[in-house]
């Protein structure tokens, strides 16, 4: 609704990634609760669990590799809330959680402790 190109974005400019915004009119305004699952790439022992999300990447690209994703229809469909982008020798790590709450850092923290444990030679082959 503010009528910014997507281009003027600096996610969208530098790195081809697309956030979800607010959409008043299917009462989709601030943080969202939802159903998230860790990719299979974080381990197969994470059940799904619910987290608020705010900005989450809405579509793939290339050098775009999901970490955890929702698909709850009840809100934008498909959804990304944490991915890894390629940036050059290294990746960075995007989160479209709402980190007001305690829940949303601890399984951000488990995120990065998995990562951690994966290594980067593995997520360089993705």
């Amino acid at each position: 609704s503010l009528g910014i190109p997507h281009e003027a974005l600096l996610l969208k400019r530098y790195f081809n990634v697309e956030t979800e915004w607010d959409h008043p009119e299917k009462d989709i305004v601030g943080p969202k609760e939802v159903d998230i699952e860790f990719d299979e790439f974080l381990g197969n022992d994470k059940p799904k669990t619910k987290a608020k999300v705010y900005r989450p990447v809405k579509e793939l690209s290339h050098n775009i590799r999901p970490l955890v994703h929702s698909s709850s229809e009840s809100l934008w469909g498909s959804i990304y809330p944490v991915i890894a982008i390629k940036f050059g020798r290294g990746f960075l790590i995007h989160t479209g959680m709402s980190l007001d709450e305690e829940r949303e850092y601890k399984i951000l923290l488990d995120i990065i402790r998995r990562l951690s444990l994966v290594g980067y030679e593995t997520l360089a082959k993705l």
